[in-house]
């Protein structure tokens, strides 16, 4: 069974097992695709620019840096479904990429 080693309620909407996309921002960053992941929101761009994703092409790299989601959805299913996968992984329990300790 997947996990992640996030605190997420079992009763969340947003497990590791359902990463909605969607827009988010903040007082100090315009908005950007991101995901859902417990009460957290995985930024999509910054993972990408850590070298933590796949190299999806410059097609993907301005699309997780849009102010909308039309450019994402554009790339078509199989990159959603690629992100969903790598933003899984990223956050799982046992991985270290970017949890060290558990």
């Amino acid at each position: 069974m997947l996990n992640s080693f996030l605190p997420i309620p079992a009763d969340s909407d947003f497990s590791i097992h359902n990463l909605p996309l969607g827009i988010f921002s903040t007082p100090d960053l315009s908005a950007r695709p991101g995901m859902a992941l417990g009460g957290y929101i995985v930024h999509l761009a910054a993972l990408q620019e850590f070298g933590l994703l796949s190299d999806g092409g410059e097609e993907l790299k301005i699309a997780l840096k849009s102010n909308t989601l039309n450019a994402l959805m554009e790339c078509g299913p199989v990159v959603w479904k690629g992100l969903r996968l790598e933003v899984q992984q990223l956050f799982s329990e046992g991985n270290q990429s970017l949890w060290k300790g558990k």
